[in-house]
């Protein structure tokens, strides 16, 4: 029984141990699988968290690089400080420590975890935590105080940083232009700061041009401008005016204005220029009304009222104001007004004051674009102030600049100088060119002077050049180019007879008479007759052609053709008995000084074959005498050599 109680002691025991084993790898596994789950969970969070900062420092570096490739300003500037202020965002949501270390962790998880240590396992786990992206309403308000609210008050110090802003952030300005219409509206116009005027012009770099509040704080804005402690009822009227000129209603912009200065109210030149503006749109064809407020303005400094002054003097014919004022245009670095400038000073003469007159064309001259007619003054004057032998080249640089500029005068100008040697060293050459072009321009004034000198003292050198010049007028008045200025006086009709002299004398008869037709002295006429005279041709006889000779086209030049009898061979073959070949036909042969028969045609004298061959009766060897020719040469009818065709000559033809 002992033996059986103990048996049964050890069954229990041993099942008991089985359970109590079974209850705990249970446990174990329960536990592994808590520690996996929570592993697994934090996983999770540390991949959504990856993926937003990523999204995050994607967005960052696409701001930094446009920041890098941004060149012009402000651009560059506003890019760079939104690159920064997300950079900074970026800062703030950045765990990527954390994220390092839970990836240690989660390794040293996962072995103890497999190794059945589920208690070290856990408590390694709740050492470290997952790194976790803010939630959405804590990343708003991230953006907010890091992004946002310093970017907009960077974006506040100037209407171009703002312009910048709205373009690219367009959301956020959207919001601060309500905060800027609020902090504008309860601030009020009884207090007028620098602060708020600031934000009203934010507020205009991004409104609408007729957006209410803009125009209207702007009307406030050029009041305080326009005039000295403005009351209520100026304010009003000048709003009413500004109103007006935003629609064109020039009458009632006027009268306004027009009620404003009548009043007590101390009005500055800005508005008295705006007066006469306004005028002038009103009633653009009295513009008397207008002139005395933007001559005002124009002594003031306002560039555009000064053009205008200027060209109303100008068509008004008052000469010494519209030039005071195209002068002190030219001072500013204004230099649309310089034709009429240099027409004021061609009109009236540039001779008083040429020294404050050089002043004025050398700042215009400086200009790469400057007219000809500038650089053509200033050497005018230059010559007229310098003493002889003082700088003398000043004057000959400024007419080779206008020259370039394809001035007529400048070349005439050129030409005239470098015959006198006068600036520069004597050149009759450059001089020919000079005056060929000039006048090929239009300026005969100075240039044929020159061109008859040099044909008097260098023809040689000169007449090419100015046989050119006449030939190239010629075509192009043939080709309808002719100018109506190019009609010829004395001058040209003397340079084209002293051309003719040479010409003729050189024995270019036929150009000489050309231009000695243009020449009015009877002894031109007279060898321009003599030139132009017709005689008799002793050539051809006044037939106008002459025979020569030519290789006859029937026999080629040969003199001779093939028989057309026997074909060219020379014989003919007629019916009968040949001669013998070995006796001739005689029968008989001498042998050792005998006479004996002949062996071959045994004493007849008869050969074989039944055809005789005999001379051909009409030719000479197959040939006979060409028919068509004689020699082998025939006589050509062709035009004559020295009249060519016409049975007359002319000197002017040879």
């Amino acid at each position: 029984m002992r033996e059986v109680g103990i048996a049964t002691v050890a069954v229990a025991v041993l099942a008991a141990t089985g359970l109590w084993l079974r209850q705990r790898a249970r446990s174990q596994d329960a536990a592994r699988a808590e520690v996996r789950m929570q592993l697994a969970m934090r996983e999770d969070a540390a991949e959504v968290y990856r993926d937003q900062f990523a999204a995050v420092r994607a967005k960052a570096a696409r701001l930094r690089a446009d920041a890098d490739g941004q060149t012009v300003e402000p651009g560059r500037t506003w890019a760079r400080e939104r690159a920064k202020r997300f950079e900074a965002l970026l800062a703030k949501v950045d765990r990527e420590a954390e994220a390092r270390s839970f990836a240690q962790v989660r390794r040293t998880v996962a072995q103890l975890t497999a190794k059945g240590k589920v208690d070290e396992a856990r408590v390694a786990l709740a050492s470290a935590s997952a790194p976790e992206f803010p939630t959405p309403a804590e990343f708003e308000r991230l953006r907010r105080e890091v992004y946002e609210e310093p970017l907009t008050e960077f974006s506040r110090q100037n209407p171009a940083l703002y312009r910048e802003f709205r373009e690219h952030e367009a959301e956020i300005a959207q919001r601060d232009e309500q905060a800027l219409r609020a902090e504008i509206a309860g601030l009020g116009s009884s207090n007028v700061t620098p602060q708020l005027m600031l934000k009203v012009d934010l507020l205009a770099a991004v409104a609408a041009p007729d957006d209410p509040v803009v125009t209207e704080w702007s009307a406030l804005a050029s009041a305080l401008d326009y005039f000295e402690e403005p009351d209520g009822e100026t304010l009003a009227r000048w709003r009413r005016a500004q109103q007006a000129q935003r629609r064109n209603d020039w009458g009632t912009a006027t009268a306004e204005m027009q009620a404003i200065l009548k009043a007590k109210v101390r009005t500055r030149q800005p508005f008295r220029a705006t007066l006469g503006r306004t005028l002038l749109r009103q009633r653009p064809d009295q513009p008397d009304e207008a002139y005395p407020y933007l001559a005002e303005a124009a002594a003031a400094g306002d560039k555009a009222a000064r053009a205008w002054v200027a060209k109303e003097d100008y068509s008004k014919g008052r000469a010494a104001q519209a030039e005071r004022w195209l002068e002190a245009a030219v001072a500013d670095g204004e230099f649309d007004g310089v034709p009429m400038l240099l027409d004021l000073y061609d009109k009236h003469g540039a001779a008083k004051d040429p020294s404050h007159k050089i002043g004025v064309l050398e700042r215009v001259t400086d200009r790469p674009e400057a007219p000809a007619e500038a650089f053509l003054f200033l050497g005018r004057l230059y010559e007229r102030v310098d003493p002889p032998g003082a700088r003398p080249s000043r004057a000959f640089a400024q007419y080779q600049r206008a020259a370039a500029k394809g001035s007529g005068a400048g070349e005439a100008e050129v030409a005239r100088c470098a015959l006198r040697g006068k600036g520069t060293a004597q050149n009759s050459d450059l001089a020919r060119d000079a005056a060929c072009r000039a006048y090929g321009r239009g300026e005969r004034a100075v240039s044929v002077p020159v061109l008859k000198e040099l044909m008097e003292d260098m023809p040689e050198r000169a007449a090419g050049a100015v046989q050119a010049m006449f030939d190239q007028e010629s075509v192009s008045g043939g080709g309808g180019y002719m100018e109506s200025r190019t009609v010829e006086g004395p001058g040209v009709i003397e340079l084209k007879a002293l051309l003719a002299r040479y010409l003729d004398r050189i024995g270019q008869f036929g150009q000489a008479a050309k231009f000695y037709q243009a020449s009015r002295d009877p002894a031109a006429a007279k060898r321009h007759a003599e030139l132009t005279a017709s005689h008799p041709c002793e050539t051809c006889g006044g037939k106008g052609k002459v025979l020569e000779s030519a290789p006859c086209p029937t026999c080629g030049g040969k003199g001779k053709q093939i028989c057309s009898v026997c074909g060219g061979i020379g014989f003919s073959y007629v019916p009968g008995t040949p001669p013998c070949s070995a006796c001739g036909g005689s029968g008989t042969m001498v042998q050792d000084r005998k006479t004996v028969s002949c062996s071959t045609c045994g004493g007849s004298g008869k050969g074989k074959g039944s055809v005789v061959k005999q001379d051909c009766p009409t030719c000479d060897h197959g040939q006979v005498r060409c028919v068509a020719c004689e020699d082998g040469s025939i006589k050509v009818p062709k035009e004559c050599p020295e009249c060519h065709g016409k049975g007359a000559w002319k000197l002017s033809d040879r």
